[in-house]
């Protein structure tokens, strides 16, 4: 049915098709598929066919930019330029995976002129929804570390971006603890004042501020590596998440917190059942309770209520699994913040989420 709907012209089940030779042809039709996909874009500029395009181009040209070739090389750098028109289109909809590429393209002048002033427009964009190496590429920017432009050392800065970053499941740990020992004199104030320790800071306690801070570190590290083990254990979605797709948890948390919260009973169940799997494990509730956390310390009430309520309803989703979470009543109680208690601030789940 879907080959003849194809023939017919019709453009879903063209794009359906396509999304489903990528996934699963052993040997995809890479010049049709990319056709498909550019017909998709002429269509309806599909985020999901622009990144896919972006992706095949970014691929294509970091293999011919290697290569000793020059007219190779010409023809990796004109790949480059047309993997980052596709991830600025993206990007110019908001979508949180181009933004990220788009930005590190323009940090590195990959596909475009060099500009650290968009570079960090588009990090922060995508860092602010959760995008965990955004936050790390913020975190090099800000570093003041060598090849970064030295105005814009930040150690302070550098070091809250790296912070958020793990906490997010971006797993560069010794960076942080050898960039708190290496800024130490500036970074060890904020430290002692955030974690509330009752310590001066002097020259006899800086051994033992160093040796906290290693431990806080290492706690985030232990709580997400024991996280992802049992979702693995348990063969949740989230445990089998590797280093690139890390990010996944990130935004996954804040679209949680900032849409699906929001979202009716109805809604929410859809949401459930298509939308948040990467976070519908021990993962999700390790990042969600980090995010509790860093809402205590920074004094932000609403954020750590809707860090909580998230919390409740993946716990009830694990306890009892489908069943436990459809009951509307029992969801408007443990969901402070869903339209039956905030009216005025409803949304509605997108078709297309």
């Amino acid at each position: 049915m879907i080959k003849e709907s194809v023939q017919s012209g019709c453009l879903p089940a063209l794009e359906y098709k396509t999304y489903w030779d990528i996934r699963f042809d052993p040997s995809p039709k890479l010049r049709l598929i990319k056709e498909n996909l550019e017909k998709i874009v002429d269509n309806n500029k599909s985020c999901k066919a622009l990144n896919i395009l972006a992706e095949l181009a970014h691929a294509q040209a970091n293999a011919a930019l290697s290569n000793q070739d020059e007219a190779v090389k010409k023809e990796g750098e004109l790949l480059a330029v047309e993997a980052a028109k596709y991830y600025q289109m993206s990007a110019d909809q908001e979508d949180v995976v181009a933004m990220h590429h788009i930005g590190v393209f323009y940090h590195q002048g990959f596909g475009v002129h060099k500009n650290i002033e968009k570079a960090m427009e588009y990090l922060k964009k995508s860092g602010g929804m959760g995008h965990c190496h955004s936050l790390y590429q913020l975190f090099l920017i800000y570093s003041g570390r060598e090849g970064q432009d030295q105005k814009l050392a930040n150690f302070e800065t550098a070091y809250n971006y790296l912070m958020r970053a793990l906490q997010y499941g971006v797993t560069q740990y010794e960076d942080a603890i050898a960039y708190f020992k290496q800024h130490y004199s500036e970074l060890a104030h904020g430290f002692v004042r955030t974690k509330k320790l009752p310590l001066e800071i002097n020259q006899e306690t800086q051994a033992d501020i160093l040796n906290m801070h290693e431990a806080f570190v290492n706690e985030i590290k232990n709580d997400f590596s024991a996280a992802l083990s049992k979702d693995r254990l348990y063969h949740k979605p989230a445990g089998f998440i590797n280093d690139q797709q890390s990010w996944l948890i990130g935004v996954q948390v804040h679209y949680f917190m900032n849409k699906v919260l929001r979202y009716s009973h109805t809604d929410f169940l859809k949401a459930v059942r298509t939308d948040l799997g990467p976070v519908l494990g021990n993962t999700g509730l390790w990042a969600l309770k980090r995010q509790a956390t860093m809402a205590k310390e920074a004094g932000d009430v609403e954020l750590r209520k809707k860090a909580n309520a998230a919390t409740e309803l993946i716990e009830k989703f694990l306890e009892g699994g489908y069943e436990a979470i459809l009951d509307e009543k029992r969801y408007n109680f443990v969901n402070k913040f869903s339209p039956k208690k905030c009216p005025d601030q409803a949304i509605e789940r997108a078709n297309d989420t």
